[in-house]
């Protein structure tokens, strides 16, 4: 069930982005509150890099997932020696 685990495995690390996506959002909200500059003007920025940020994870996360399916469980298991 190669094609299961390459799913877990997306869907990990979508949760992991989400919660920092969400964590650095309202860290960034806040600064700029208190800088006084305001969400509205923020917006756009934060939303690219959010953007650019859930991007650059789904192909980091692509890689060892198409490795993974690559490499039989049995062999992966198996202890040299």
């Amino acid at each position: 069930m190669p094609s299961f685990h390459a799913l877990r495995a997306f869907v990990i690390a979508g949760m992991q982005l989400a919660i920092g996506l969400m964590v650095g959002s309202l860290g960034r909200w806040g600064e700029f509150t208190a800088a006084g500059i305001g969400v509205r003007p923020a917006a756009a920025m934060l939303l690219t890099v959010a953007a650019v940020m859930a991007l650059v994870a789904a192909f980091a996360a692509l890689g060892p997932a198409r490795r993974s399916l690559r490499l039989p469980a049995v062999e992966a298991l198996r202890v040299d020696g």
